[in-house]
């Protein structure tokens, strides 16, 4: 008798014929991501260690909202106001809340907000980035290496299109994160002076459901981006080098491309109870249960495992025998 008892659902999502739609996407790399399941929909060289520009504030806010309190007032070091533009221009002495410096980061990317933060949660940028890629790790980003809170250009800080999209996948968990990347405009204060941040994220008033979340450009990553849009599908999408220089437009032309393909190629399919995947018309569903987890198969490739509740049945005695039951012996 076998260990495990496999139950086999082959289940042969209704195919039709789909006319191969062509995907132009200039970034040097690119993905677009089931946010609900992690499937990966498209890709362009997802999995090539690149630079990722002020995209990396995607985890600087994430790691700061979960190792310290938003209302804590932070004092600006020597070091955070001496950061390069683009900056709050925040001064050495200053107190500020460190609600406002995630506000800052995420809305107009400053990065003296950047670094105050970095310094605050972990006394130092050094150590603050150490927990920026150990936590990547555990978000299993594994080809992630950060060296800057800001995203600024430095040897050993890079990533992939594929672990941007995993580390917001995970940040879009966190409801504080989603507030603030929604915010169109806030005004921060410390006390020394005001300030007025507005967010420079388009994809917000341009594409319906749009709510994140991050745009990036250094001189070796060139302009990238980070978005977030749900629908019928919870989508996210993200360009690396997606135009250099001047040209500012072609990364919100990559990110419509791939939502545009997202939404007009894929549906949202239950695929086991309360838990969904995206799927073109034509892909093919099989679905093992094994014990405590679910073994989500599409087109052959393993896309989802799903933890369930598993309780063994009880072992059934055996009926006692005429024996055992008159004379209190097993056999003669």
């Amino acid at each position: 008798m076998k260990a495990f008892i496999l139950f086999l659902i082959f289940l042969i999502y209704t195919p039709r014929v789909l006319v191969a739609e062509n995907i132009e996407v200039v970034a040097n790399a690119a993905i677009l991501l089931d946010a609900d399941s992690g499937r990966v929909l498209w890709e362009k060289n997802a999995y090539e260690q690149l630079p990722m520009a002020s995209t990396t504030k995607i985890m600087t806010a994430i790691v700061a909202l979960e190792n310290a309190n938003i209302e804590d007032i932070v004092t600006i070091s020597s070091l955070a106001a001496s950061q390069p533009k683009v900056r709050m221009e925040l001064k050495k002495g200053e107190e500020i809340k460190l609600e406002h410096l995630l506000y800052a980061l995420m809305l107009n990317s400053f990065n003296d907000a950047a670094v105050a933060i970095a310094e605050y949660v972990s006394g130092s940028v050094e150590e603050f980035c150490n927990l920026m890629t150990i936590r990547a790790g555990e978000m299993g980003a594994y080809n992630t290496s950060f060296k800057t809170p800001s995203g600024l250009d430095a040897e050993g800080h890079f990533s992939t299109a594929y672990d941007m999209a995993i580390i917001t996948k995970e940040a879009l968990k966190n409801e504080e994160f989603i507030k603030i990347i929604n915010t169109r405009n806030w005004e921060a204060e410390s006390n020394k002076r005001s300030y007025s941040l507005v967010n420079k994220n388009r994809l917000l008033d341009e594409v319906q459901g749009a709510y994140g979340v991050k745009t990036g450009f250094t001189g070796l990553a060139g302009h990238c981006f980070v978005g977030s849009v749900k629908r019928d599908l919870n989508l996210i999408t993200v360009v690396l080098g997606s135009g250099h220089a001047g040209n500012r437009k072609q990364k919100w032309l990559d990110t419509k491309e791939l939502l545009n393909h997202g939404f007009k190629t894929f549906k949202n399919v239950e695929v086991f109870k309360n838990h969904n995947i995206a799927m073109k018309d034509d892909d093919i569903l099989e679905v093992f249960e094994e014990k405590s987890v679910v073994k989500i198969y599409i087109n052959n490739k393993l896309e989802k495992l799903i933890k369930i509740d598993y309780t063994p049945e009880p072992i059934k005695e055996k009926p006692k025998s005429f024996f055992e039951r008159i004379l209190g012996v097993k056999d003669i």
